[in-house]
C-alpha cells in the first residue's frame, strides 16, 4: 500500500508539473525596411531556445510553426488581431504566442518581442533591446530579449499586490541616493580636469621624420659678404669676359626629432652641393664644374612647444662632423690656389643652429627649417691660402620638405 500511494504521488506530481508548464509557440520575426531576409529566422530561432532552456514553458517546435505561418501566410506586426492570436494558438495548441519585430537604423539593430496570451489576446510581457553592428548582432539581441521575457515569465498579472511593498524599502533607498547626490559634486570635479588633460595630450609635440631639399648659402670668406664660401667666381668670371656665369647650390637634409615632454632631442645628415656654369662667348655653349661638397652628421636638442595637434616649433643647438670636399673638377686656374688641391677633402667639429616648424595633416607633415653650421676646425690655416686664412667654413640655408609623424 505504501508503495502504491508513492508511486501515485510520483505521478500525480509529475501531471502537476506538465500542467503547470505553458505551452508557447514563437512566430517567425517580422522584418522592417533594409532588414535581411535572414534575420526572421535568427531572432526567432534564438528566442525560442530561450524558452526551451526554462522550466516553466514547452516550446513548440519552430519548423513546425515557420512551415504553418508560410502556408497560412500569417504575418502579426503592430497591432495584433484577436481572430489571428486564437486561430494560431488553437493550430499551434499553444497557450501563449511570442511575436518579435526587427529593425534596423544605419548600422543599428532593434529587437522588440511580446509575449501574448491566447485565450484573452493580451501582451503579457514586451521586452526590447538595440546593439550596434552587423547581423550578426542579432544572435546577441535576440538571446537578451529572450531572457528577459522568460525571466519575467508570466508573473506580471501576479504582481499586481506587490506595489503596497514597494514604499517600505522606498526611505532606505532613497538616504543613500541622497548621500550620493551630495558626493556628486567630488565625483564630478575629476571630469574638467580630464578635459584639460586631453587638450594637453592632444597638444604634445609629436615625434616626426622629414626629408628636406635645402638651399645653402656658404660661409668662409669676409669680402664674399657671408656668402659666398671660399672664393667669388662668379664675379672672377665676369671679369674674365665670361658673358653668364653663376653657382647653383643645392642639397638633401634628414631630420629625426623626438620630443620628451617640452624637450626634445634630434639626429640629422646633410649632403650639399656646389656647381658652377659659365656659358662660353664665342659658342654660347654651357659648362658645369662641381666646385665643392659637403657632408654633416649632427645630434643636438632644443625646446620643442605644440600650439595644436597641427602645429609645431622648435628651436635647438647641434653638435656634430662637417666634411668640406673640392670637386674633381676643380681648376687651379679658374678659382687660384688653395692649401686643398681638386678631389682632396678636409673635416672639422661643428657647431650648429636649427629652428623649425612642422604642420601635420594626420600623421603626414611638412616641414619648414632654417639650419646653420659652422666648423670652426675648418679655417684658413688647413684649406685656404694665406689670402683667406682669416676665417673659417661653414653653411646656412632654408630647408624645406616633406615627412611622417609617428
Amino acid at each position: 500500500m505504501k508503495k502504491a500511494s508513492l508511486s501515485i504521488l510520483i505521478f500525480l506530481l509529475i501531471i502537476h508539473a506538465l500542467v503547470a508548464q505553458q505551452k508557447v509557440a514563437v512566430l517567425d520575426a517580422s522584418l522592417g525596411q533594409e532588414v535581411h531576409p535572414n534575420a526572421s529566422l535568427i531572432v526567432a530561432d534564438t528566442l525560442n531556445e530561450e524558452f526551451v532552456k526554462s522550466p516553466d514553458f514547452i516550446a513548440i517546435d519552430r519548423a513546425y510553426i515557420s512551415s504553418i505561418q508560410k502556408e497560412k501566410e500569417f504575418q502579426l506586426s503592430g497591432e495584433v488581431n484577436e481572430e489571428d492570436i486564437k486561430e494560431l494558438g488553437v493550430t499551434f495548441g499553444a497557450d501563449y504566442l511570442c511575436v518579435a519585430n526587427v529593425s534596423v537604423l544605419g548600422s543599428t539593430y532593434s529587437v522588440s518581442a511580446r509575449l501574448i496570451e491566447v485565450e484573452t489576446a493580451q501582451v503579457i510581457n514586451q521586452e526590447s533591446e538595440k546593439k550596434r553592428g552587423t547581423i550578426d548582432v542579432l544572435f546577441i539581441i535576440a538571446e537578451t530579449v529572450g531572457n528577459k521575457l522568460v525571466s519575467s515569465g508570466l508573473g506580471i498579472a501576479e504582481s499586481s499586490e506587490a506595489p503596497p511593498e514597494k514604499p517600505e524599502p522606498a526611505p532606505i533607498v532613497e538616504e543613500p541616493a541622497k548621500d550620493k547626490s551630495k558626493s556628486a559634486p567630488n565625483k564630478k570635479e575629476p571630469t574638467p580636469k580630464a578635459k584639460a588633460s586631453d587638450k594637453s595630450v592632444a597638444a604634445e609635440v609629436k615625434s616626426r621624420f622629414a626629408i628636406s631639399v635645402i638651399l645653402p648659402g656658404y660661409m668662409g670668406a669676409e669680402n664674399s659678404g657671408g656668402t659666398y664660401p671660399i672664393y667669388q667666381q662668379d664675379q672672377e668670371m665676369l671679369d674674365w669676359g665670361i658673358s653668364e656665369a653663376k653657382n647653383t647650390n643645392i642639397g638633401i637634409d634628414l631630420h629625426l626629432m623626438v620630443p620628451i615632454n617640452q624637450f626634445y632631442y634630434s639626429l640629422g645628415f646633410s649632403y650639399t652641393n656646389q656647381n658652377l656654369s659659365i656659358v662660353d662667348p664665342d659658342y654660347y655653349e654651357e659648362y658645369t664644374w662641381q666646385i665643392l661638397s659637403t657632408f654633416d652628421f649632427t645630434g643636438g636638442g632644443g625646446v620643442a612647444l605644440a600650439f595644436s595637434k597641427s602645429l609645431q616649433t622648435y628651436a635647438g643647438i647641434n653638435l656634430g662632423y662637417m666634411v668640406l670636399r673640392f670637386g674633381d673638377s676643380y681648376s687651379d686656374s679658374a678659382t687660384f690656389a688653395y692649401w686643398m688641391q681638386s678631389g682632396e677633402s678636409a673635416g672639422g667639429v661643428l657647431l650648429g643652429l636649427e629652428l623649425g616648424t612642422d604642420y601635420f595633416l594626420g600623421n603626414f607633415c611638412v616641414n619648414l627649417k632654417y639650419k646653420l653650421s659652422f666648423s670652426p676646425g675648418l679655417s684658413g690655416e688647413e684649406i685656404f691660402t694665406d689670402e683667406w686664412d682669416d676665417t673659417s667654413f661653414g653653411l646656412h640655408g632654408l630647408a624645406i620638405g616633406i615627412g611622417f609623424g609617428f
